[in-house]
């Protein structure tokens, strides 16, 4: 066959992940980080630790293309990175799979090694990578991380150029070749400017030192000199200096001094979420382990182990690399509380997927000699496919994904002008009220502030250049809490904050129409801390502060009334939450004006939060006792 069919093979397999990306992309904003991180990307501002100075770069490239929208160009960006990992994962695989067709055969697999080694021929491993590329393709993170805005397609396209580079040293390392480890510190370096779980890769590295100079005196002490190869990309860093000089909205920790730069890189603000506890470890623990089928579907799932089976039994050096990867990146990202746990497994579901072109391989090895290796390859990857594409093409479309816009842009714009509105949580409407205010130029006039940051100085700062009228009635509140500011929190550090978010609520109250977002409201951290010196009264989709004293509003929330929500079936947990928080925010509209017997009213707003939420009981049987009562009278 044509010696190009291995370029053909992998740019089919990137070609089909690519247009899948695209059929199933986010149009628009999506939940968590995406318009933090797409507000940094177009306005060269400083993300969230450890700030990801090469996706920035990546990332206000292109945002700059002439086509779309900001955030949609944005979206693309992931679909492009990844399906260039496709590209590299066949060229992996099928490195993977000749290296263990041409090691020797260990004394327990001699007939079986060489049975296999009779009947295979190039077509079949090509095949094989094949089907491996599109295993990592298709699978549930890597996929969800390919249709909108984020850091893990640019660091899951280094782990598979990464892997690529030990494999090509391994299989040469009787030749003992240094330009390669040079080019591998080099490529570590710029996985580092992009994502600290490189480190997760370090393990391995260490491993292969080892196996190919370990007899080797003179480079183990020089070694050191090859470390200095990472340099480049770790100088990539001080862009985030760069773009904190000049006071950027989005600036998180503000790294435009070398001292604070440290601190970012360093993610001091989640060292709490770090090494949590045995009960947040076996949790995580439970949850890969319960979700591992459910990334490749069982067929590829099984085909993966079988993989590791293959490599167990004829090279056991790859094996042990390939276990010394898995559990490293497995033990440090199960101490995690976050959110996006699973894509810290990024690493673990590469590799799994490279040993599912071994684990066919070696499946086939066992079949009656009438097939032809490179037909049974192709039977089973196809069906293996279909399992894999049936399983996650419906949980990753988002094309017609519209919830957070949605919520967030019509929030806004039923705001009266120059609005405070205070939140608590950071995915549901932050930041994408962060992007579509500072890059779609959308009500610039809100003032939207999250409580949880009030905590950080980069941010007291923040509202000290973008909001001075508000900061100057807070001022001396913040003055007094920057004296006693700690970044490791104390007494005296807590009580100097809560009378700055008391402060932060009283002396805006009545030069600002005041609101606050669902997540605020149902927090008892916020109301134990106002301890009940305010109403949060119901009004459309956020609620009005007000004092105590005020009465009832007959006319509060009737704008949220004409407004239409674009229809979505949700996919996960957050999405499915986030659909019952606006259907909430109806309801709560309806009880407050059930209470205050304004009942066609309550009807209006029970009969829209039934429209988005068909069967939310508790609205079902409001309505019905309201009309009841009404046929009663």
């Amino acid at each position: 066959m044509d010696r190009n069919l291995k370029y053909i093979l992998a740019s089919l397999a990137s070609v089909i992940c690519f247009v899948l990306y695209v059929m199933t992309l986010y149009p628009s904003v999506g939940f968590m980080d995406s318009g933090e991180l797409a507000t940094a990307f177009a306005t060269l501002g400083v993300p969230h630790p450890t700030g990801y100075p090469l996706s920035l770069i990546i990332g206000y490239i292109f945002s700059m293309l002439p086509f779309g929208s900001v955030i949609y160009r944005l979206n693309l960006m992931s679909a492009v990175l990844s399906a260039v990992s496709v590209y590299i994962t066949f060229f992996v695989s099928l490195n993977l799979i000749q290296l263990t067709s041409k090691e020797s055969p260990s004394k327990t697999s001699k007939k079986i090694k060489q049975k296999e080694v009779f009947r295979l021929d190039e077509n079949a491993i090509m095949i094989a990578s094949f089907f491996s590329a599109l295993c990592f393709g298709l699978s549930r993170t890597f996929w969800s991380n390919a249709i909108q805005v984020e850091v893990y397609a640019l660091h899951s396209l280094f782990i598979s150029v990464l892997v690529y580079l030990m494999l090509r040293i391994y299989s040469s390392r009787e030749s003992r070749p240094k330009k390669l480890w040079v080019v591998l510190f080099i490529v570590v370096g710029f996985s580092f400017a992009n994502h600290m779980t490189t480190i997760f890769l370090l393990t391995g590295l260490l491993y292969l030192l080892y196996v190919q100079y370990k007899t080797d005196t003179f480079f183990t002490k020089s070694i050191l000199y090859f470390v200095f190869a990472v340099l480049p990309g770790f100088l990539l860093y001080f862009v985030l200096m760069y773009a904190a000089s000049s006071q950027p909205f989005m600036n998180w920790s503000d790294p435009s001094t070398f001292s604070n730069l440290i601190y970012h890189i360093r993610g001091s603000d989640y060292s709490q979420m770090m090494f949590s506890g045995s009960n947040v470890f076996s949790r995580n623990l439970a949850g890969f382990f319960g979700g591992y089928f459910n990334e490749f579907s069982y067929l590829f799932g099984a085909l993966a182990i079988a993989g590791l089976i293959r490599l167990l039994k004829f090279d056991k050096r790859l094996f042990v690399l390939f276990i010394i990867l898995i559990l490293g990146c497995l033990l440090y990202s199960l101490n995690y509380n976050i959110r996006d746990l699973q894509s810290y497994f990024t690493l673990i579901y590469f590799l799994l997927s490279l040993c599912t072109g071994a684990g066919l391989i070696y499946l086939v090895s066992f079949m009656v000699k009438n097939i032809k290796p490179a037909v049974a390859i192709l039977i089973i990857g196809l069906i293996s496919c279909g399992a894999v594409l049936s399983s996650n093409y419906k949980v990753n479309d988002n094309h017609d994904n519209y919830l957070v816009e949605d919520l967030t842009v019509k929030t806004l714009n039923t705001l009266e002008p120059n609005s405070i509105v205070f939140i608590y949580e950071w995915g549901y409407f932050y930041p994408a009220s962060v992007y579509f205010q500072q890059v779609e130029k959308m009500r610039g006039d809100v003032k939207v502030f999250n409580v949880k940051f009030l905590s950080v100085m980069w941010y007291l700062d923040n509202i000290k250049k973008y909001y001075p009228d508000v900061y100057e009635n807070i001022k001396s509140e913040i003055e007094d809490y920057k004296k006693f500011y700690s970044p490791q929190g104390n007494n005296a550090s807590s009580q100097a904050l809560a009378i700055l978010v008391k402060g932060f609520f009283a002396k805006n109250l009545n030069k600002f129409p005041v609101y606050c977002t669902y997540d605020l409201v149902y927090s008892n951290e916020i109301k134990s801390l106002l301890g009940g010196s305010y109403q949060f009264q119901p009004d459309g989709l956020v609620y009005r502060v007000k004092g105590n004293e005020n009465g009832y509003d007959s006319t509060a929330g009737e704008k949220a009334l004409g407004l239409n929500f674009r229809k979505f079936i949700p996919n996960d947990k957050e999405e499915n939450k986030m659909i019952g928080a606006v259907s909430g925010l109806y309801y709560d509209n309806a009880m407050y004006h059930y209470q205050n017997k304004n009942y066609n009213l309550a009807v209006r707003f029970l009969d829209k939060a039934l429209e988005i939420k068909n069967d939310f009981v508790e609205a079902m049987n409001l309505k019905n006792k309201i009309l009841k009562e009404n046929l009663k009278n």
